[in-house]
């Protein structure tokens, strides 16, 4: 485990890289899923410690000794899904790498995201738990982007780390929250009467982003229509929600962590 004094170390470094970019630079959402050659071998993994470690014919099985089972034969080797550069530039030196590692649990495998340090090759740091859970991969909201480049922002990462989506060997798909519904805490934002204050929990549509300034309402039911082919959307209420308004930077949290996220990240399922 980090001692103490890494993890404030970390925790530092963070907030200084997250002061160092715009947050209207940061309004993005990379989603992560696990699927081609990664997932063949989640897969693979899956159905053969599940037949490994079955019960023996009529002796049923507990958790624990289940978990004994996968632990002791769970495949540990590592998929390396992405370099991490110093600069959107394949050319700019290395500063670590991102893995897919097979993790065991309690009754089946899961897979991680870990990050390795070019400067601390000797351990890793997990990243992303669960990075195929529900098969619906997973979101790393607040990052920059750079034509095919990704900035990573976090404790887990080195100061600057871009990655080429077109080289990763998941894939990674980003989109701007413009145009999208995401789910917001209870930020503090400009109501039309001119007053400040904190918005309610939920989901909201983000209708704009200019000048460093997020347009945004609440969520109606025609934003997100889950009706079929034949079914129309519903009609849009007789009176629509306030036009809100907040900097970029009310979309993050003093640490740089985002405070967005999707708010239908498996769509209407």
């Amino acid at each position: 485990m980090r001692s103490l004094i890494t993890f404030l170390a970390a925790s530092l470094a963070m907030a200084a890289r997250a002061e160092d970019v715009d947050p209207a630079e940061r309004l993005y959402i990379a989603g992560i899923s696990l699927v081609g050659e990664p997932a063949v071998r989640y897969e693979r993994e899956a159905i053969r410690l599940e037949d490994l470690c079955r019960p023996s014919s009529g002796v049923p099985q507990d958790e624990r000794d289940r978990a004994i089972c996968i632990e002791k034969y769970v495949d540990r080797s590592a998929d390396r899904i992405a370099t991490l550069h110093s600069a959107p530039d394949a050319q700019s030196p290395i500063v670590g790498f991102v893995w897919g590692v097979l993790r065991a649990g309690a009754w089946n495998v899961g897979y991680d995201l870990e990050i390795e340090l070019a400067a601390d090759p000797s351990r890793r740091r997990v990243w992303i738990e669960n990075a195929g859970e529900w098969m619906h991969g997973v979101d790393q909201p607040g990052v920059r982007v750079r034509g095919s480049w990704v900035q990573l922002i976090g404790p887990s990462f080195p100061p600057i780390s871009w990655i080429d989506v077109k080289e990763a060997k998941l894939p990674i798909d980003v989109t701007s929250i413009g145009g999208s519904l995401v789910s917001l805490p209870a930020l503090s934002a400009t109501f039309p009467d001119g007053e400040q204050r904190a918005i309610a929990e939920g989901a909201y549509r983000i209708e704009r982003i200019a000048d460093g300034i997020v347009t945004f309402r609440a969520e109606i039911p025609s934003d997100m229509p889950c009706g079929g082919p034949d079914e129309p959307p519903p009609d849009p209420p007789a009176v629509m929600p306030p036009m809100l308004r907040a900097p970029a930077r009310h979309f993050f949290g003093a640490d740089g962590v985002a405070l967005f996220r999707d708010a239908y990240p498996g769509g209407c399922c």
